[in-house]
């Protein structure tokens, strides 16, 4: 038995009977070559994932087999991949989606039960999963990402800024180093676009990063969206549950769904500008929702010294 297989998706090539035939021959599964020289499920996934010339219109697709366990390994994205756990457990160091590239990740197992770790807690600058400049799509299975010291759980790592995140179903966590967002910019970098239509999401900002939305210092919050799930954000020292880390503003928050709780670190507001950082542009549309500030920060608006900024 292989340990990961490849399955081109090639469903819009079939529009004639020449096409569906070469259909059916580019479905058929790629396993690890028998007379392969050393390779394993590990190996033969992250050479996949590296050298892919593939695009967002017909991604590599890629299912696991059975569990990948590299604590030390950087699982690089330089194509458009879509990971399906399918039941089984990854676990990295880090993850890196080169930028304008893609990755989604799904579950295809009946209980969803599969899991992705990346693990950067004891690097200097790295993100658990970094989406600076490229795309993150998670629909379904458990996501875990830890930041590196400067680095966000998922987002940017030093100084990088946050990409787009887009979760639509699953459980997610991630936690930022000191510095980092939990989901967003990492220390010195802005939030990026997170957009939260489904699952159930836990982001926690390391010492002065948000929960969602920038890292510290140079970190505005950013765009995001949540029209689904339920989430709950908390900030780190100074940074905002939702929005701008320490001495940055809020960026723009909207929620139209959903359940959300949003916790900010000391001084920074539960949503809007991390201390000294005004709340910006926040629109709740619908949904339940809870935001507290903590010392004298607002629940929504400006951290402390920061002005308040519109809320809709």
């Amino acid at each position: 038995m292989t340990s990961s297989i490849v399955r081109p998706n090639t469903a819009l090539r079939r529009t004639s009977a020449v096409a569906a035939v070469l259909a059916l021959m580019a479905t058929m599964l790629l396993p690890i070559p028998a007379g392969a020289t050393g390779a394993t499920p590990w190996t033969h996934l992250r050479d996949v994932a590296s050298t892919c010339t593939s695009d967002s219109t017909d991604p590599t697709v890629v299912t696991l087999d059975a569990d990948i366990d590299e604590p030390t390994g950087t699982l690089t994205v330089d194509c458009a991949v879509e990971l399906d756990l399918d039941g089984h457990e990854l676990a990295v160091r880090n993850v890196v989606i080169n930028a304008g590239r893609r990755l989604g990740i799904d579950d295809g197992s009946a209980a969803g039960s599969g899991v992705l770790t990346a693990d950067a807690s004891d690097s200097s600058t790295m993100a658990g999963i970094r989406t600076t400049g490229a795309d993150l799509i998670i629909r379904r299975g458990t996501v875990e990402a830890t930041g590196g010291t400067h680095g966000a759980g998922i987002g940017g790592r030093s100084g990088g800024g946050g990409g787009t995140a887009t979760i639509a179903g699953g459980t997610v966590t991630a936690t930022g180093g000191s510095g980092g967002a939990g989901i967003g910019g990492g220390e010195e970098g802005a939030g990026g676009t997170v957009e939260i239509s489904g699952g159930t999401v836990t982001a926690t900002g390391g010492m002065s990063g948000a929960g969602i939305g920038g890292g510290a210092y140079l970190g505005d919050g950013g765009t995001v969206e949540i029209s689904g799930g339920t989430v709950t954000a908390t900030g780190g020292m100074q940074g905002a549950g939702i929005g701008g880390g320490y001495l940055r503003d809020g960026g723009t928050v909207t929620i139209e769904s959903g359940t959300v709780t949003a916790t900010g670190g000391m001084h920074g507001a539960g949503i809007g500008g991390g201390q000294e950082g005004a709340g910006e542009t926040v629109t709740i549309a619908g949904g339940t929702v809870t935001a507290r500030g903590t010392g004298h920060a607002a629940g929504i608006g400006g951290g402390y010294l920061g002005a308040g900024g519109p809320v809709e």
